[in-house]
């Protein structure tokens, strides 16, 4: 009889240890993800520029990014400026990439201007 049950036994050991394994891995994909929303970036908000989470960052918000900060979403760029931006977090590639602001938006420079594209 014992030969009927050691593969049951087997198999709820590596059962176990797969699903311990798995809710490592979710704790540490949690608070990789709390860590990333708790970080902050300035919205415009009330025609400034305000200190907001990026858990609080919303679709069609204006978020200005200076040089050496973490964008928190895909974005367009409305800056004429040249950027070099690292997409590791997206593609994987750690390789600094230009990217470049629309034509249509090349001369919208100051908060005020952007204001009309929130509306």
């Amino acid at each position: 009889w014992l030969g009927k049950y050691s593969t049951f036994f087997t198999f709820l050991l590596v059962l176990a240890f797969v699903a311990l394994r798995e809710a490592y891995e979710d704790s540490g994909r949690h608070f990789s993800d709390s860590e990333l929303n708790n970080r902050t970036t300035r919205a415009l908000r009330d025609q400034k520029f305000v200190q907001i989470k990026w858990a609080d960052v919303c679709v069609g918000d204006i978020i200005r990014v200076e040089g050496g900060d973490w964008i928190p979403a895909d974005m367009i760029m409305l800056s004429p400026a040249i950027a070099d931006m690292q997409t590791s977090n997206l593609d994987g590639e750690t390789a600094f990439k230009p990217k470049r602001g629309l034509k249509s938006t090349l001369e919208i420079l100051k908060a005020q201007d952007m204001i009309i594209l929130r509306k």
